[in-house]
């Protein structure tokens, strides 16, 4: 799953991010259960719980790129996810 969040006010800040007026794409693991409800009781923001499409190898660069996270030039898919994948492993044991 994916959250899409649209905030009314460019910049609102809520769970530690400022957010867009654009709506913008957060993979799962993004927030806890907990934030995704801080979330969605924030009138200020507009939330979307939507079901996660298969990423192409631009959608997981475009998402590393977001998160300023550095990947090797030519890495291929499975590459790149496994690098999405440890940040979400690392995120949750943080938590």
């Amino acid at each position: 799953m994916m959250i899409r969040i649209t905030a009314m006010q460019d910049g609102f800040r809520r769970c530690g991010m400022a957010h867009p007026k654009e709506a913008t794409e957060h993979p799962d693991g993004t927030f806890s259960d907990e934030q995704i409800k801080k979330l969605q009781a924030e009138p200020l923001l507009a939330v979307e719980i939507v079901q996660e499409q298969e990423m192409t190898v631009q959608d997981i660069k475009d998402l590393l790129d977001e998160m300023k996270v550095d990947y090797p030039a030519g890495a291929k898919k499975a590459e790149l996810k496994a690098i999405l994948d440890a940040i979400k492993e690392k995120k949750e044991k943080s938590e």
